[in-house]
């Protein structure tokens, strides 16, 4: 698992908190497990519709209860 970028885990956290109806109840993570954002939905919401619209998202993924998110790989300012 590549290393997480915090820049880009605060981004998605600024996508989300635009989200209508959509609260942020938890970030957070660890090195071995990686970033951890659960959010609560007042309203039904289609949040793996909302992710995949994310620029920054390269890949979402259901798995049982849990979404699973990939980012884009960070470019460089060299290319």
């Amino acid at each position: 698992m590549p290393p997480v970028d915090l820049g880009q885990v605060g981004e998605l956290e600024e996508y989300l908190r635009q989200v209508q109806n959509l609260r942020l109840v938890l970030i957070g993570g660890s090195v071995e497990e990686g970033s951890e954002i659960v959010v609560s939905a007042e309203k039904p919401v289609s949040l793996i519709s909302v992710l995949r619209e994310i620029p920054l998202v390269e890949r979402v993924v259901k798995k049982d209860k849990e979404i699973q998110v990939t980012l884009k790989a960070k470019q460089s300012d060299e290319e």
